[in-house]
């Protein structure tokens, strides 16, 4: 294949992925997120609520909506696991759901970038690490 048609088919490939993208992911990327980062939802929550300050009115509603839907979708992930006893004892899945919140809490107060903020940050995932090593559960699993 040509180095002309390599180009055409990366850029393609490319286009496909940015297409796909939610509207969290569009924004991220409009901001200078990598297209990797723009593509994981929360990975693009958290770079756009660093650089909220830098934002319009339009881009801060796009926020909002996918902070709610984010919220929606950790509190629907909590009924689940309260409504079916046997998920309830999932350990693992349990941590996920107390990461999501920790998350959502890092998203909306405690911003990156302040030294006192990514301490406090530090902390709390240092605990969360000592936990889950405690649990005897694989972190890359959380």
């Amino acid at each position: 294949m040509s180095n002309l048609a390599e180009h055409m088919a990366e850029q393609a490939a490319f286009t496909a992925r940015y297409e796909a993208l939610s509207a969290i992911g569009r924004l991220a990327h409009e901001l200078g997120a990598s297209l990797e980062t723009s593509e994981d939802i929360d990975e693009a929550l958290a770079y756009c609520a660093a650089r909220q300050e830098r934002m319009d009115a339009v881009q801060l509603r796009t926020l909002d909506e996918a902070r709610s839907d984010a919220n929606e979708d950790a509190a629907q992930r909590t009924i689940v696991n309260t409504e079916n006893p046997a998920h309830a004892l999932d350990v693992t899945a349990n941590l996920r759901v107390v990461w999501a919140a920790l998350e959502t809490v890092r998203e909306d107060l405690i911003p990156e970038g302040d030294p006192n903020y990514d301490a406090q940050w530090d902390e709390i995932t240092s605990a969360m690490a000592v936990i889950t090593e405690e649990l005897g559960i694989d972190p890359l699993e959380v």
